[in-house]
């Protein structure tokens, strides 16, 4: 399990890439959900922050306005854009002011290209005339931010809306962008206008339009090293801001190099290999195991090397593979505990396929069932034979009398059958 020459790193991005290997698009990311504002176990994928006013909401506008709001538009709209939670400052109010800051967990970038932050936004009235305006330097929503370590928070983007109100969702397509990439620590303000998606006033009210700005999209030149991010959100009058899916990280190469990744079932065990061409802050990896493809789970780690130019080898076995279709990826982490992913490996199920039939002493099955277990049983149901395939891939079954019988291979939903003869 120790590492030996040989190389690549993990740039996340789940795509089969030859010769250098991509990992799953690598960032941070706040959906505002429930348990979602915290990072166990020694990784790091949540963007945690903390907030001076605001707060979550969850459902429908509906449900994050009060009752006295007749004309509360567009009142079906989510307040989320996914999951079922987002963050907001809403005001009831015919006047005044809603103010909500969020400040994010510091972020350094590993890669020197292709860095960003987004997130998502929506604007919404809580009573007739309402929605993100231009009226006041204090209204809309201020992205700041604190650039390569420094404590001073730069205001860099500014979204408003229209005299007299801008209403979108999140079927807006428009983009708030400052342009260009940052590339220094001390860039000027750029301000954005969004469009209104809404037209006419009540409760009814659909977005009819489409042009709303909706995502939030800066992208940070090689001069930035890191970020800590504040966004503002600024409700004057019967105004509702919600924000959610934001996102810092890289589309850019990774310091971590993969130049190949293996999976293949062998005696009993699934054997795992990968290479690594360069390594750049690595702690470790984590093999990971899915049934489904979908929800995996750590099997077991193995310690990266830390920075290094020489290319490495690493390898790593599952002693007690799944019966049935698995799924392996590696979760390489950082030592400041930020996560990458590697392309999924499939191992197909193992297959019964036991011959010859009729038999008389052996049931043969092939290789990729060594070590799963069996079940040899009657057409009552009642088991006469169990154990474990052994290493010569074959089942004893000479002690039975002659007639028809099952042998099932696996268990639980891994379970594989086939009906045999012994003569």
């Amino acid at each position: 399990m120790k590492p030996t020459p040989t190389a690549q790193r993990l740039l996340l991005a789940s795509f089969f890439l030859v010769p250098t290997l991509g990992w799953s698009q690598s960032f941070l990311q706040q959906t505002f959900e429930v348990n979602g504002n915290s990072n166990p176990n020694g990784t790091r994928t949540q963007l945690v922050y903390s907030n001076v006013g605001g707060q979550t909401y969850t459902g429908t506008f509906a449900a994050a306005t009060t009752a006295q709001n007749t004309n509360a538009a567009p009142i079906t709209a989510p307040v989320y854009s996914e999951g079922v939670t987002a963050f907001g400052a809403v005001n009831n109010q015919g006047n005044g002011l809603v103010t909500s800051t969020l400040t994010f967990d510091p972020v350094t970038f590993t890669a020197t290209s292709g860095n960003y932050l987004t997130f998502r936004l929506v604007s919404y009235q809580t009573n007739g005339n309402g929605g993100i305006d231009n009226t006041a330097t204090n209204n809309g929503v201020t992205v700041s931010i604190a650039y390569n370590g420094s404590q001073s928070y730069i205001p860099t983007l500014r979204v408003v809306g229209l005299n007299g109100g801008s209403v979108f969702g999140y079927s807006g397509t428009g983009t708030a962008t400052t342009g260009a990439p940052i590339n220094t620590t001390t860039p000027s303000l750029t301000t954005v206008t969004s469009p209104t998606d809404l037209t006419g006033n009540g409760q009814t009210v659909a977005l009819t339009g489409t042009a709303g700005l909706s995502n939030v999209s800066l992208r940070f030149g090689a001069a930035i090293t890191s970020i800590q991010v504040q966004i503002t959100l600024n409700s004057i009058g019967k105004t509702a801001l919600f924000i959610d899916d934001v996102r810092i990280g890289s589309d850019g190469p990774l310091p971590v190099e993969l130049t190949s990744f293996e999976a293949a079932r062998q005696t009993g065990v699934v054997l795992l290999k990968w290479a690594t061409a360069s390594e750049k802050n690595n702690d470790r990896f984590e093999v990971q195991r899915s049934a489904d493809g979908q929800q995996f789970v750590t099997i077991s780690t193995v310690q990266g090397s830390g920075t290094t130019t020489t290319g490495n080898s690493y390898t790593s076995k599952d002693a007690e593979p799944l019966s049935d279709v698995s799924y392996y990826r590696l979760q390489q982490v950082d030592q400041d505990g930020t996560v990458s992913y590697s392309p999924v490996r499939v191992i197909n199920a193992v297959v019964a396929a036991a011959y010859p039939s009729p038999t008389y002493d052996l049931l043969n099955l092939p290789a990729s069932a060594v070590g799963s277990s069996y079940r040899v049983f009657n057409a009552l149901g009642q088991t006469l034979l169990e154990g474990k395939v052994s290493a010569t891939g074959a089942v004893n079954v000479q002690r039975l009398v002659p007639g028809s019988y099952f042998l099932e291979v696996g268990t639980g939903k891994n379970q594989v059958s086939q009906r045999f003869i012994r003569q």
